[in-house]
């Protein structure tokens, strides 16, 4: 085998590591905020932000959040999981 007893051993630890409850919650987590994220930048077309300085594009990214927010409770709605106020 090509890999050192160290990066071996690193590998092993990393496999138990993975093992554990508390990783797969962690990687579930992971999971739903990165797909979030990539909806966010393909349907809501924030790959780029278009505004510069730091105040600006965090207020884009917030109306692009409140959007897609927005688009979620609609559907949740139509599907009668929500009832509206």
């Amino acid at each position: 085998m090509w890999l050192s007893t160290d990066i071996a051993g690193g590998t092993q630890s990393v496999r138990e590591l993975a093992k554990t409850e508390a990783y797969q919650r962690s990687r579930r987590q992971r999971y739903k905020v990165e797909r979030l994220f990539g909806e966010l930048k393909t349907r809501i077309n924030l790959s780029r932000l278009r505004l510069r300085r730091l105040r600006n594009a965090s207020e884009q990214f917030l109306m692009a959040a409140t959007a897609q927010n927005l688009k979620r409770l609609v559907k949740h709605i139509d599907r009668g999981e929500v009832k509206p106020a």
